[in-house]
């Protein structure tokens, strides 16, 4: 099963770049986004934020593990105490909710 990376950075930041298998998603928006897109509670999920410990980062996981995911993982890093391997990509590629965003 292939591991999804949630970006719990606001959407500009993650516009301007985001770690690969990454999708922009707040806090406010997991269960929308959970509902819609992920078919079991085991999929493996990997959240982070700007920095390790990100409040918004935290938030997400605990969103996720209330709606009773089992396999999700806080990063221990940020974007920008990232390792160098990390593959990044650039642009707007995320989920709308409800046909939001541009």
């Amino acid at each position: 099963m292939k591991i999804q990376r949630i970006d719990a950075r606001p959407e500009p930041d993650f516009e301007r770049g985001h770690l690969s298998n990454a999708v922009s998603l707040a806090p406010d928006a997991v269960l929308i986004w959970a509902e819609r897109e992920l078919p079991t509670k085991i999929v493996p999920l990997q959240v982070y934020g700007t920095q390790n410990g990100d409040e918004r980062a935290l938030a997400t996981k605990t969103e996720l593990e209330k709606l009773g995911f089992i396999n999700v993982e806080l990063l221990p890093f940020g974007w920008i105490d990232r390792p160098a391997e990390e593959k990044t990509e650039v642009g707007p590629a995320r989920w709308e909710i409800l046909g939001c965003g541009g």
